[in-house]
């Protein structure tokens, strides 16, 4: 079995310039608590709505004007579509 088997093939994403209150006004929208964070069409890190909350209260940020690129996770492992659901499963779980 492939990942394209198993994936969602339209997911949405954010950019890393847009404010942390737009991201989470999308998560709201979505019913999602993650997105994926992209610049020119590449994979640059990942928000979660507690890496959000957490941020925001930690250092002070004011969501209306800090970007996502403040909350994000950058060290981000991905995949291809093509690629093999056991092999990809091994090394999530390594």
């Amino acid at each position: 079995m492939k990942v394209r088997d198993a994936m969602m093939p339209d997911i949405e994403t954010v950019g890393s310039n847009e404010t942390i209150r737009t991201v989470a006004e999308l998560m709201a929208d979505l019913g999602v608590s993650t997105l994926p964070v992209s610049e020119s069409d590449h994979l640059v890190g990942i928000v979660t709505a507690r890496e959000i909350a957490i941020r925001i209260a930690a250092e002070a940020l004011d969501p209306t004007r800090a970007p996502v690129r403040q909350a994000m996770s950058s060290d981000v492992l991905y995949c291809f579509e093509n690629e093999d659901i056991e092999d990809v499963s091994q090394k999530m779980g390594a």
